[in-house]
């Protein structure tokens, strides 16, 4: 079980930081954001930081109104 939290732990650093900073080239990178606050929130679950655990949830929710919102302009345009 530890060894899954440090994997979670080290592909949600990897794809939280990736997906911030490609996102400003495609709105489909909120994607990743979205899947890498699963990573994000397992560990701190795992940790019992109840804060942190609400924080990547409440992201996990702004990345996708995000990408439903950069999916809307990229209709328009």
């Amino acid at each position: 079980m530890e060894l899954l939290i440090k994997v979670c732990d080290i592909l949600a650093c990897i794809t939280i930081i990736t997906s911030l900073s490609l996102v400003t080239k495609s709105y489909k990178w909120w994607l990743l954001y979205m899947f890498s606050n699963i990573f994000y929130t397992t560990v701190t679950v795992h940790a019992k930081l109840w804060g942190l655990t609400t924080l990547g949830i409440v992201l996990f929710f702004i990345g996708l109104k995000n990408y439903i919102e950069g999916k809307k302009k990229a209709r328009i345009i």
